[in-house]
């Protein structure tokens, strides 16, 4: 993931001049110019709305973004101009193609983690995978053709046509779906060449749903229940049960996610280094508290519940609290 250092056109020609002017013992120094001041990123940032021009480019751009991005999750640190790129694009487009970006941005990360698609879509993969096609296809006819079939039981005549023939199905479909990939996609040009069907929808736009309080009051109680439990858990199967009893799917809308999003470009705004966006970033909801216009008492009160612990700790206490504030909107 790390990409090759690049010192810029310039360098080694300033390292010369810088060097040869200690030499002449002339008075020398170099100058870092730190990033523009923030007022200076806020004009940058002032920039017009504009929607994504068709599917093609929200995939082109999810690719773009993957491969800087990517690096994120073994901890490598990307640039300022990287960050600052990245949020003036996001800033400038809608709710709605923000999501369809980091759907397939998502979506490339999960391949890469998860699958051999980086082999796949690599020229070897390319060229092994027609190989197997065409090998496949020659096994076929030969069989077909130069195979005397009479000296063999009929069943097993059926049965290897049925496996030649599945697969040459399997290398198909597993050919066509490589062609068509977000992968071949990134790397097209011409907008008109996209086509909405490449990459409909990566996921069926809903979320998982684990409540807490729920799962603590609905645990067995009953002597046969107990039993069941604790079986599950010394043959290590709880967790999977859970998952399929206790996790419900929840419906991912539009108006949420647009809630979300606003929400985001609010705290982006106020990122103009990297102290502040520390800051932000390690918030555990008391910037929450801070912005409403609530009692000050009262926020005294609540504040070290939510700074002043550790953040699984934290994570539960709003999980908690946000779960009974619902549960009580809703009765009202």
């Amino acid at each position: 993931m790390l990409e090759d250092p690049d010192p810029g056109p310039n360098y080694a020609k300033l390292m010369e001049e810088y060097d040869s002017k200690i030499e002449a013992k002339i008075p020398t120094e170099i100058i870092i110019i730190e990033e523009p001041d923030k007022q200076m990123q806020a004009k940058a940032r002032d920039t017009q709305m504009a929607k994504l021009k068709g599917d093609l480019e929200v995939v082109q751009r999810a690719y773009y973004y993957f491969n800087i991005f990517k690096g994120l999750i073994v901890d490598i640190i990307f640039s300022f101009k990287d960050r600052n790129e990245s949020r003036k694009f996001f800033q400038s487009i809608y709710a709605e193609d923000a999501l369809k970006v980091i759907e397939v941005e998502l979506n490339f990360i999960y391949e890469v983690l998860f699958t051999k698609a980086v082999v796949v879509h690599s020229v070897v993969g390319y060229v092994f995978r027609l190989l197997s096609f065409i090998l496949v296809v020659v096994a076929l006819a030969l069989f077909r053709f130069n195979v005397k079939k009479e000296t063999f039981d009929p069943l097993d005549v059926k049965l290897t046509y049925v496996l030649l023939w599945g697969s040459v199905s399997l290398d198909t479909v597993a050919l066509v779906r490589a062609v068509l990939s977000d992968w071949t996609v990134a790397n097209l040009n011409k907008p008109e060449k996209t086509s909405r069907f490449l990459w409909e929808i990566f996921w069926c736009e809903s979320v998982k749903g684990y409540n807490l309080i729920r799962y603590c009051v609905n645990r067995p109680k009953s002597r046969i229940g107990i039993c069941m439990d604790k079986v599950l858990g010394c043959v290590g199967l709880r967790d999977f049960v859970d998952g399929i009893f206790q996790v419900s799917n929840k419906r991912f809308t539009s108006e949420l996610w647009k809630v979300i999003f606003d929400e985001l470009k609010m705290k982006s705004d106020s990122a103009d280094d990297p102290e502040d966006a520390k800051r932000i970033c390690s918030a555990r909801g008391n910037l929450a508290l801070q912005d409403f216009d609530w009692d000050k008492n009262l926020k005294d009160k609540l504040m070290p519940y939510v700074v002043d612990v550790t953040y699984d700790e934290s994570l539960l206490l709003w999980h908690i609290a946000t779960e009974l504030l619902y549960s009580d909107g809703r009765k009202s």
